[in-house]
């Protein structure tokens, strides 16, 4: 007797290729985006350079986080804004920057760095106080604003009037003389003088060829910047109002 077999194949499972790249794809990158979310991050700070008035200082950091942080940078509370004298540099990994040149007295102050990212937020606070250098190490040791510490009186003898005063700061403040808003020039009418004590004095030749009306002392020296002001009368009664000076830091 013979015997015929009929085989019949079994189904073949489905091999890899059938499953849609696309969406195995898509998969393993959205668990890997999600895997590799930080929250920003920061380096601990260097500073460097000489924090005193004049000198130059530089803070360097790392921030560290993905997506990449949005960075904001605040003095006391308030935004900050950038210029030649203060700027900041981001590097390409990651790595910022703060540089303040021509140090002022308003420098002395609290910074602070915020970065935040869809994940997390981080903040990093600095103080940079002024210091005080040896004399022989810095040259802007001991700078100081300049201050009226006599201010402007007028007295008259005839037809001349003298307006006085005495100011202090280091360096010696460069004193200049303005009326209604006029630099008044050495001249045949105006004559001014500068004791090595600090003691100021502009003298008018004749009050009959000028007219009433303020008149300004401005002494300015590398820290800072004074006025004194007075209104000048040249009427019989020759009473001034009383003077108003007032000292600031530079913003140059």
């Amino acid at each position: 007797t013979q015997s015929t077999w009929e085989l019949t194949p079994l189904p073949r499972p489905p091999s890899p290729e059938y499953i849609s790249p696309i969406s195995h794809v898509s998969v393993k990158e959205t668990s890997q985006f999600r895997r590799h979310q930080e929250p920003p991050k920061f380096s601990k700070p260097e500073v460097t350079g000489d924090m005193i008035v004049g000198g130059t200082v530089n803070v360097f950091f790392y921030i560290r986080g993905t997506p990449s942080p949005d960075v904001q940078f605040f003095k006391n509370g308030f935004p900050m804004n950038f210029n030649n004298r203060v700027s900041m540099l981001r590097g390409n990994d990651d790595s910022y920057t703060l540089t303040i040149r021509g140090i002022r007295y308003d420098d002395e102050a609290e910074y602070m760095i915020k970065a935040t990212n869809p994940v997390g937020e981080a903040k990093c606070t600095i103080t940079l106080t002024i210091e005080r250098a040896p004399r022989s190490s810095h040259p802007f040791y001991d700078m100081i604003p300049p201050k009226f510490s006599e201010p402007i009186r007028t007295r008259f003898e005839g037809d001349v009037a003298y307006l006085e005063g005495a100011v202090t700061g280091s360096p010696r403040p460069t004193i200049s003389w303005w009326k209604d808003g006029y630099e008044i020039r050495n001249d045949h009418l105006h004559s001014f003088s500068v004791s090595p004590d600090g003691r100021i004095s502009l003298r008018i030749n004749n009050i009959n060829e000028i007219r009433d009306g303020e008149i300004v002392c401005k002494a300015v020296n590398n820290a800072g910047i004074a006025s004194c002001s007075v209104h000048f009368q040249t009427q019989s009664e020759r009473v001034g109002e009383i003077p108003f000076c007032t000292t600031y830091y530079s913003h140059n």
